[in-house]
């Protein structure tokens, strides 16, 4: 009995090599697809803005790190005893001023040096409702809980998207013209925007992600979404919000992702990376048994002989 709807496992022209740079940009779910990366010691450069979730604040913070321009103290704000940008997400927040400038800035030298020599960019989209200043109509990152009184909420349409997009790809383009780009659009749901409001946010990024992979060389899709949302398709791979994926939504995704992407020394490496990081879970109660020691030489073995075949 066929259960459910068949998605065929994708296979890029272009494939990822385990040594290869990769950056990751976008919202949460970036970090979830970044945790696995990291965790295989892949050279990753996750989040260097924080989490950001709409296309305005992602492409700005790729513009200002191509262009290596830093933040100014005139660009922070003060609100609930924290410093903030707003252009950053929270996590960049701090009680001296000094000290938030000083992360931001030292993000951004190394961002910068870093997307150089970068071979693969993961961009995440969230959604695409945004906040804007009353004052200015300066779109915004982040509203870090000031009064919501002084912003505006809105679509971005389109035009908007796909334009700031040929800013920030002519702008890749000058600092590294042999970096490929992968999209995604994230199937975390904005509930509080109201899950009519969040399907039409998510058709506006997969409709821009669509006109973008059709223009511009060296940009494709990885289809995280329609994965989640009409592959799986079941509450049981969400977390208690219904909004999240679960772990083992995670995992899935993962695994369709190094298929879609390795290369065969790369798959080659993940099995025995996998190898290693089981044993490495292993808890040794007792250091001195002739058990634990025999673990422990067996990771070490291990260890010498992925540095040896992969690294040598």
């Amino acid at each position: 009995m066929k259960l459910k709807l068949d998605f065929p496992q994708q296979i890029a022209t272009n494939k990822i090599n385990y040594k290869d740079n990769l950056m990751l940009i976008g919202s949460c779910f970036t970090e979830n697809i970044g945790h696995f990366l990291q965790r295989h010691d892949f050279n990753t450069k996750i989040n260097p803005f924080g989490i950001l979730f709409h296309p305005i604040a992602i492409f700005g913070a790729l513009n200002r790190i191509v262009d290596k321009k830093l933040f100014s103290e005139e660009e922070l704000v003060f609100n609930h005893e924290l410093w903030h940008s707003l252009e950053h997400h929270s996590s960049f927040s701090h009680v001296e001023k000094n000290m938030c400038l000083e992360k931001i800035n030292e993000e951004i030298i190394s961002s910068h040096e870093f997307l150089k020599n970068t071979k693969y960019l993961l961009i995440t989209l969230g959604t695409s409702i945004i906040y804007e200043l009353e004052e200015n109509h300066k779109i915004v990152s982040n509203c870090h809980k000031i009064d919501a009184k002084k912003f505006n909420k809105r679509f971005l349409n389109i035009d908007e998207i796909l334009d700031a997009f040929d800013l920030t790809y002519k702008a890749l383009q000058t600092l590294n013209p042999n970096l490929k780009i992968i999209f995604t659009v994230s199937p975390v749901r904005h509930w509080r925007d109201g899950l009519v409001e969040n399907n039409r946010s998510k058709s506006r990024l997969i409709y821009s992600v669509e006109n973008i992979i059709n223009k511009y060389i060296n940009t494709e899709y990885f289809p995280a979404y329609e994965l989640i949302i009409d592959d799986l398709r079941d509450y049981r791979f969400f977390e208690a919000d219904f909004c999240h994926p679960n772990q083992m939504a995670i995992n899935y995704i993962w695994n369709y992702f190094t298929k879609m992407y390795f290369d065969d020394i790369t798959l080659e490496y993940m099995e025995d990376k996998n190898q290693l990081l089981k044993m490495t879970a292993h808890k040794v109660q007792f250091e001195d048994t002739k058990s634990s020691k025999i673990l422990v030489e067996n990771i070490k073995q291990k260890q010498t002989l992925i540095d040896k075949k992969y690294f040598s």
